[in-house]
């Protein structure tokens, strides 16, 4: 009898286990959709995080391009004509057009001064940087703004005046920036001569190399981190 007692407790038994069972992994299921879900999440916000920098990227490309790489052999010539009047080597025959080409000497005089970085600026104030999931990648997208803030603060202390001395000769007018007064041009053509000046353009010319050579970095820089953020959008999508 006592036997029977006993048997007749083990059923009861397996099923309160059996129960204990499919609590457990219920509750261990629930966690992995749940963990598996807040995955999925921060994947969306990431690729949108990734897309918005390759637009950033875009523009800073076009950026560098547009007003210092493409305009580059335009200014030196302006300079290098500057340059070679002051050493008494030519003499223009148009003087308005002499003054408007070693003028366009002074486009970009004030450096590189800032890129399109919005978006990384969201990602580190927000502290969502850390949903970039590829640590290389986040490194190097760090890298890509931390240089051309060094960049930018370097520059400050390179600045040739060139600019600061061709509008202190003649003002310049944004909507006729071809006009020059007789009496303008005369101080302009005198003063172009002394080594004061001079020495000016051979220090813009060297700050201008400087400038585009950063340019040309941080094109190629932006071009090189596009690819990556493209592995790691594909990454995801796949």
């Amino acid at each position: 009898m006592l036997r029977y007692r006993k048997k007749q407790k083990n059923p009861r038994f397996l099923y309160l286990l059996f129960e204990v069972v499919i609590i457990v992994l219920g509750v261990y299921l629930g966690f992995q959709i749940e963990d598996w879900s807040e995955d999925k999440k921060e994947q969306s916000i990431e690729k949108q995080y990734l897309d918005y920098l390759l637009i950033d990227l875009d523009r800073d490309i076009l950026l560098m391009e547009k007003s210092f790489i493409n305009r580059y052999d335009k200014k030196i010539k302006g300079l290098e004509l500057a340059k070679n009047y002051a050493l008494g080597k030519t003499k223009p025959k148009d003087k308005k057009k002499f003054i408007s080409d070693i003028g366009y000497g002074a486009v970009f005089s004030s450096g590189i001064p800032s890129v399109y970085s919005g978006t990384y600026n969201e990602l580190v104030n927000s502290g969502n940087l850390r949903l970039i999931k590829n640590s290389s990648l986040r490194k190097e997208i760090s890298a890509y703004y931390s240089y051309i803030e060094q960049t930018i603060r370097s520059q400050e202390k390179s600045f040739s005046g060139y600019l600061t001395v061709m509008n202190s000769l003649r003002p310049f007018d944004l909507n006729n920036p071809s006009y020059i007064s007789p009496s303008d041009q005369k101080i302009l053509l005198k003063n172009i001569k002394k080594i004061s000046f001079i020495k000016t353009i051979n220090l813009e010319i060297t700050f201008a190399n400087s400038i585009v050579n950063n340019a040309k970095k941080i094109k190629n820089n932006a071009y090189n981190l596009k690819a990556h953020i493209n592995q790691q959008i594909n990454s995801i999508n796949n």
